[in-house]
């Protein structure tokens, strides 16, 4: 679903997730997940769409600055 911002229902593509501080292994332990800084998980995470979509052409260069 590609959700909308404004009231002019501008495109605005952006995801929205919830992540665990850690997870539970198979003998019922809880394993904590080392921190991990917002706006560096938010970097990477955009880059790696980013490149993804320039692999497959996707998206239009002059979007990127050169």
């Amino acid at each position: 679903m590609v959700q909308t911002f404004g009231d002019r229902a501008n495109f605005h593509p952006h995801v929205h997730a919830l992540v665990s501080r850690g997870g539970w292994t198979a003998s019922g332990e809880w394993s904590p997940v080392p921190y991990v800084d917002e706006g560096v998980a938010e970097r990477l995470f955009r880059h790696k769409v980013l490149a993804l979509l320039r692999r497959r052409a996707r998206v239009w260069k002059r979007w990127f600055a050169t």
